[in-house]
């Protein structure tokens, strides 16, 4: 009799063992008071308008000083810029970099027959946030709040442009709201939950661009990978980006779409990287044409980092 309910006692076994859940992690930021972590963030595009050729390369890096952890393991974080790269090529020509040698008489100089200065101005409003900070209460999820000090840099930037150079447009440009929803995009995608290898969860972000529109994000992430003994996560993200635009707006944007890798560190709760590409098909003036930009952001402490 025993040896008959054997097979079923294996079957039991097998059962349970089969039901159980699969490995899971818990994706959450983990701050800790006077950490700082540097990021740098690079974005490359290109694009084709009517035979011309546009490029575009972007270099920021930011560091992210921890004052205070809160009780619910929310922090109250200090965003500083140290370094900005500038190199654009087609319609303007302009190339900075915040951290080369500063150049003998700083005057500020008119374009071709008397109009502003655009590229000049633009690399010295670039320039201006350089040693600039604004404070952020950020969640374990990432999600922010009580934004402090955005606007200060950005009437610095505005100052450098002056009203004929749409210092004031810029302004308007970047609310509060505008400036949580860009950094939640980057760093507020991680789930409520615990998740297996192979799940997946929605992220959804929208904010407002200056003379395009209501640009949406909806991004679909995928636990992709479990590395290093449960101690790193590898996580796929697929965006879908769509711009409902403005009455009068002067760009449509009728496509567009991101695809990313990003590494988590499960142990020490952060982001370690981000690649990603993006293309979009917009128009403007009756000519379309297409976008494509590589981004990237990583971990990069400035003493460790080689020049770009």
């Amino acid at each position: 009799m025993r040896l008959l309910a054997l097979p079923l006692v294996f079957s039991l076994l097998a059962t349970v063992a089969s039901s159980q859940d699969p490995e899971k992690v818990h994706l959450a930021w983990k701050f800790m008071k006077g950490e700082s972590l540097r990021y740098e963030m690079t974005y490359g595009m290109d694009m084709n308008i009517a035979d011309m050729e546009i490029k575009q390369e972007i270099l920021s890096a930011f560091t992210m000083g921890v004052q205070e952890v809160n009780a619910d393991g929310s922090a109250t974080v200090e965003m500083r810029y140290d370094r900005v790269k500038i190199k654009m090529s087609g319609v303007l020509e302009v190339e900075y970099d915040s951290d080369a040698p500063k150049k003998e008489g700083g005057e500020k100089k008119e374009g071709e027959e008397g109009m502003p200065d655009i590229a000049g101005m633009m690399s010295r409003a670039m320039g201006v946030m350089v040693g600039k900070s604004f404070t952020v209460r950020m969640s374990r999820k990432g999600e922010m709040s009580d934004i402090k000090g955005f606007d200060k840099i950005m009437e610095a930037m505005a100052k450098e442009f002056g009203a004929e150079g749409g210092g004031e447009m810029l302004k308007g440009m970047y609310s509060e709201d505008q400036v949580r929803q860009m950094f939640q995009s980057g760093f507020g995608f991680v789930p409520n939950r615990a998740v297996a290898k192979g799940e997946s969860w929605d992220n959804n972000a929208e904010f407002k661009l200056e003379q395009l529109g209501t640009m949406s994000m909806k991004s679909k992430l995928t636990l992709r990978d479990i590395k290093r003994e449960g101690k790193e996560a590898a996580i796929k993200m697929d965006t879908k980006i769509d711009v409902k635009g403005d009455e009068g707006a002067m760009v449509e944007v009728t496509d567009g779409k991101m695809n990313s890798e990003l590494t988590w560190s499960v142990e020490l709760g952060r982001l370690e990287s981000m690649s990603g590409t993006m293309t979009m098909k917009m128009g403007a003036a009756g000519q379309e044409f297409d976008i494509s930009a590589a981004i990237t952001m990583k971990l990069a402490p400035k003493k460790d980092r080689k020049d770009h």
